[in-house]
């Protein structure tokens, strides 16, 4: 699953915007394994795809609870 590794600088020097397509974004050395395009969801919202999520703990989200 691809991850955005910017924790702890600033989104900008992580992620930079297309300079031909609005609303698009490609993250610049920040993606894990491999950068990925970053697309509004009503651009692709009629294709099918699996979406994931990582499971954590109360210990390893710093106890954070979502609703």
């Amino acid at each position: 699953m691809p991850t955005l590794a910017i924790a702890g600088r600033p989104i900008e020097q992580g992620v930079r915007p297309d300079p031909v397509k609005p609303l698009v974004w490609h993250p610049h050395d920040a993606g894990r394994p491999a950068d990925v395009t970053l697309v509004p969801l009503h651009q692709v919202a009629h294709e099918r795809d699996v979406v994931y999520f990582d499971e954590f703990t109360d210990a390893a989200s710093g106890g954070a609870h979502s609703a």
